[in-house]
């Protein structure tokens, strides 16, 4: 009596969700089968799904089968919400574009094995299908990793659902488009490089004394995926968002190629691939490090003194005048100029008083490095109070014993004072026939403690050789004093 009363409400339950939806086929209920319970509902005809190297929710097989009466529209999978669930269906790395009629052969679809490329024997209605040998014997174990062909007919049109016939069986494959997207991979000048993880919140994990957890990526890996959004997208080569941070390394740039030679240009766009990825290179560098890409940078990096490092990413024609305040701390950081060139820089001073010192880039401590850098057509301008008494270089107001310049260009510079009679530059005294001029173009060199840092140009010439002028001048009151550096 209980086993009938069981098979009762299944039965009225499973005739309530055929009102609205059709019957998965293939799980048992009690003693009786689906099918079985299909037919006995008048449910003779059916639809079998082919996830198409993709797979169903919940379902690892590459099939599901649905059961319907004659004049039901068929389901949607991925789309529809039918039975009070909605069926999805995924493919790692594709979109899901809707469902297409497979191609038949003598009435029944064509199946090839997914990994190995055989094609398939269909073995019974619902589509499942076996691989035979080369004798044609069936394997011990039937392949369930297989795709069917489609013949290009899309099923659900404009969203309708076609209308299934009496005893018809209708067989389904998946379409798929590639899910391209922008790929970051690493590019850096060392062979790994330690990132933070992330949960699926995107916040950073942390370990039981609460660092953070980092794992290491391998030079040319994917450290970040964005989406296009569309046909086309504008790089942001600036934007730091996407990257997950490093405690060891600095973001720089964003590249073409793994040896970022070809840089990525703000607004630069991209156009959205058919198939593959659109591969990009987000350069990273050892060490922490402040990249320099356009006049407002440059302008953070000569206001900015201390330890920061600044890497300068292109050539920058500043073209215009960077208005420098007094500098009385001393730059003790990196500026590696990366081979590029910085032009139409103009650096002024105005009205500066007792004491004060005008040069391009200050004072420069015992651990700085300036390096594989060309700067080109650089001014560097002074207005003076009245009785004041300077200091006036081109290039530095002191160089501290230690300090590394090696690989820099400068190719024009000029130095322009403006001065009343009263006033004076210390390092450009004033004679009976002129100025003495032996010490305006570097600057003054020695120890922290030195009392005579000052140095004449062919001094500090000697002691860094890595350093070259070209086309310099001097002028005072509009009147050009001397010429200094190599002539060209």
């Amino acid at each position: 009596m209980k086993a009938k009363l069981k098979s009762l409400i299944i039965l009225a339950a499973i005739f309530v969700l055929t009102l609205t939806a059709g019957l998965v086929a293939g799980c048992s209920i009690g003693e009786s089968t689906p099918d079985e319970l299909a037919h006995g509902l008048g449910m003779n005809s059916t639809v079998t799904y082919y996830a198409n190297g993709g797979k169903f929710t919940g379902n690892e097989q590459c099939y599901m089968c649905f059961r319907f009466k004659a004049g039901q529209p068929i389901f949607n999978i991925g789309v529809d919400e039918r039975v009070g669930q909605k069926f999805t269906i995924t493919r790692e790395n594709f979109k899901f574009a809707g469902w297409q009629y497979c191609e038949l052969k003598d009435g029944l679809p064509i199946l090839t094995n997914e990994e190995t490329g055989e094609v398939c024997k269909v073995k019974d209605i619902t589509g499942t299908a076996e691989i035979t040998d080369e004798d044609g014997r069936e394997k011990s174990e039937p392949e369930k990793k297989f795709t069917a062909l489609s013949n290009g007919q899309d099923v659900f049109v404009d969203g309708n659902h076609p209308e299934i016939g009496e005893n018809e069986h209708l067989y389904l494959v998946a379409n798929w488009i590639p899910d391209v997207k922008i790929e970051y991979r690493l590019a850096s000048d060392t062979d790994t490089v330690k990132f933070a993880q992330y949960n699926d919140k995107g916040e950073p994990v942390y370990d039981e004394n609460d660092n953070p957890v980092e794992e290491e990526v391998n030079k040319g890996e994917v450290i970040a995926y964005a989406d296009f959004g569309g046909n086309e997208v504008e790089l942001t080569p600036e934007d730091t968002s996407i990257f997950p941070a490093s405690s060891t390394h600095s973001y720089i740039h964003l590249y073409y190629d793994e040896e970022c030679t070809e840089i990525v240009n703000t607004g630069d766009i991209a156009e959205k691939p058919e198939t593959e990825n659109y591969v990009l290179y987000a350069r990273f560098i050892s060490g922490k490090w402040t990249p320099v890409r356009d006049a407002d940078d440059v302008n953070d990096m000569l206001r900015a003194y201390g330890s920061s490092n600044y890497f300068i990413v292109n050539d920058i024609n500043y073209d215009g005048t960077f208005t420098a305040a007094e500098k009385s701390a001393i730059f003790n950081g990196i500026i590696d100029g990366n081979g590029k060139c910085i032009s139409g820089l103009t650096l002024s001073r105005s009205s500066v008083s007792s004491d004060g010192e005008v040069s391009l880039f200050g004072k420069i401590g015992d651990i700085a490095e300036i390096k594989n850098l060309t700067l080109k057509n650089i001014s560097v301008t002074a207005t003076v109070r009245p009785g004041a008494r300077i200091r006036v270089y081109a290039l530095f107001a002191k160089v501290t014993e230690g300090a590394e310049i090696s690989g820099v260009t400068v190719d024009g510079i000029s130095v322009s004072v403006t001065m009343p009679d009263d006033a004076g530059i210390i390092n450009i005294p004033s004679l009976n026939e002129g100025y003495n001029t032996d010490n305006w173009l570097y600057g003054r060199y020695g120890k922290d403690n030195d009392e005579n840092l000052d140095r004449t140009d062919a001094e500090f010439e000697e002691i860094y050789t890595g350093l070259e002028v070209l086309n310099a001048t001097l002028t005072i009151n509009n009147s050009e004093i001397v010429q200094g550096g190599k002539h060209e």
